[in-house]
């Protein structure tokens, strides 16, 4: 009988743990979208392991990604990638261009921040792609997750005037804990 007790309390109590982690969680998404103030024209996007605004205009893109969770979204203005996986980046292919880096916090955690200007190249010998000659400018987060696991947020986009709602996006991002 006793074993019988111990064995249920095992099956529920473990099971009844994990759902109930679930729902937590989900409260917690539910708590966080009920408490940030979406901008008219804006929407949350949620990705599980994290979260940001995003303007309404700028589409899912289906990206699909090999070793890694890839997304893109895009309007005509500008571009977001989103990576992240098991890997380690660096900066070396934005020291070709004008660039500012800078450690940073967002919601609590540290990334490297970068800024690129396309359209100032160091060296006559830089190359620029066909998306880089349509969207000059980029920044973006890179967030180390954990041992070698890394997200990863590039924004291309056209002029200055979208560097506002790139800051915005940028900065609304949530991490799940």
């Amino acid at each position: 009988m006793l074993f019988l007790a111990v064995l249920l309390f095992l099956v529920f109590g473990i099971f009844g743990q994990k759902k109930s982690s679930k729902i937590s969680k989900s409260k917690t998404s539910n708590s966080y979208k009920s408490r940030i103030q979406i901008q008219k024209g804006w929407r949350l996007v949620d990705l599980g392991n994290f979260s940001f605004l995003l303007p309404e205009v700028m589409k899912d893109q289906n990206a699909k990604g090999i070793d890694s969770e890839v997304w893109e979204f895009k309007d005509e203005t500008m571009l977001l990638m989103i990576d992240s996986g098991m890997y380690k980046m660096g900066f070396s292919e934005i020291e070709e261009f004008e660039n500012q880096k800078k450690t940073i916090k967002i919601d609590g955690t540290e990334g490297h921040y970068f800024y690129i200007n396309f359209l100032k190249p160091k060296s006559p010998n830089s190359k620029i792609e066909k998306e880089e000659k349509e969207k000059p400018f980029a920044e973006g987060i890179i967030f180390n997750r954990g041992k070698n696991f890394y997200s990863y947020f590039w924004i291309q986009y056209k002029s200055a005037e979208n560097q506002k709602i790139v800051k915005n996006i940028l900065y609304s991002i949530k991490f799940k804990k």
